[in-house]
């Protein structure tokens, strides 16, 4: 028989606040407790040009209205742009970049959590006489916050492979 978890739960109708107890089983609570976390997925680009790499986020247990973190790109390669992916758009959110240090900055004004989903879209330009093969970007140095401001801590570091053909 599975362990039952009671929990106590602030509910709203019409104006009045009344509490309810509400028994999950502890397999629901597995949800709960997940981080967020970003990633992205393989990609496959020519040898003369730039890498569009797709940012994904996927939602924790708490709510994330901006993040930032760093992308470790292969020797001699430069991000040259980063773009709001749909799910940092439909929050209103902006995205910034270093392209010094490797950072991108997915913020906003407004304390609107973010969606799973795209959240940016960044551009790299692999160095010129490049060969073929699989290269391997890292998203690191992740640092959330939710709409208040405090710290969310992420999930572990993710990594992406760029197949230039």
């Amino acid at each position: 028989m599975s362990k039952k978890i009671a929990k106590r739960r602030l509910i709203a109708v019409g104006g009045w606040a009344m509490g309810a107890w509400i028994l999950s089983s502890g397999a629901g609570m597995a949800h709960a407790s997940r981080r967020p976390a970003l990633g992205l997925a393989p990609v496959q680009a020519a040898a003369a040009g730039p890498v569009t790499l797709p940012v994904t986020f996927t939602q924790g247990k708490a709510a994330v209205a901006s993040f930032q973190f760093s992308l470790a790109l292969p020797t001699g390669w430069k991000i040259v742009s980063a773009l709001a992916g749909p799910a940092s758009s439909a929050a209103n959110k902006s995205v910034s970049f270093n392209a010094a240090n490797g950072t991108v900055i997915v913020f906003g004004l407004g304390q609107n959590p973010i969606a799973s989903g795209v959240v940016a879209t960044v551009t790299v330009q692999p160095p010129a006489g490049i060969s073929a093969g699989s290269y391997p970007v890292t998203v690191n140095k992740e640092v959330y916050s939710d709409p208040k401001g405090a710290t969310i801590k992420g999930a572990k570091l993710t990594t992406g492979t760029v197949k230039i053909t």
